[in-house]
């Protein structure tokens, strides 16, 4: 459709790019692949990305088509995040994404695992598991490289914009969480959250 001054207008129908986050670790492809699917519930940041907040007791990613991504309440209920459409481990999981909000609303993530040689100066873990996998420090290594791209946010109505502009921060905090890195965003974000929790009392 074409404005007043002859330029192309967008309609709001218009597809919105899906949005993309990559980041890079010394771990091996199989290393990273598992740390963020079988051992979600012992990374994944539930005082700041989960619907309830506080009353979340911890965070499940199930490894199977099918399988559900959903937090677990210190009640017993649960909410359910999303749903696996896509596990081919060590290298692509594909699952759909919707927390709070309708399963018919859901964008879809992909996430990527690539093999890249890198050098190990981001964080080592303590987790005995990861660390035995882990290169040395003197020279080059085979790491992985991480693509997500959370795409179909027309699915999500007239807000979709705005939520895809708050997930580019909240992605890469993620992302950062996940490889152990203390950045800036990780440590704003952590505090942002730790004075809203005083303010609450």
């Amino acid at each position: 459709m074409r404005g007043a001054r002859g330029g192309v207008r967008m309609s709001s129908n218009a597809p919105i790019p899906p949005l993309v986050r990559t980041t890079q670790v010394a771990w091996p492809q199989e290393s990273a692949f598992w740390r963020f699917t079988q051992d979600f519930g012992a990374w994944w940041p539930i005082r700041t990305h989960s619907v309830g907040g506080a009353k979340t007791r911890s965070a499940v990613f199930e490894g199977r088509v099918g399988g559900t991504i959903h937090e677990i309440f210190h009640d017993g209920g649960r909410s359910i995040w999303g749903t696996v459409l896509v596990w081919d481990p060590p290298r692509r999981v594909v699952f759909t994404w919707h927390p709070s909000r309708p399963p018919e609303t859901a964008g879809e993530v992909e996430i990527r695992f690539e093999p890249a040689d890198t050098r190990s100066t981001y964080p080592r873990f303590a987790d005995a598991r990861i660390a035995a996998t882990t290169p040395p420090d003197d020279g080059p290594v085979t790491g992985t490289r991480v693509v997500l791209v959370h795409s179909h946010w027309e699915r999500c109505g007239d807000g979709a914009r705005r939520m895809r502009r708050g997930y580019g921060l909240g992605w890469r905090y993620v992302l950062d969480v996940w490889a152990g890195r203390r950045t800036f965003t990780v440590l704003a974000l952590d505090a942002i959250t730790a004075l809203v929790r005083v303010f609450k009392r």
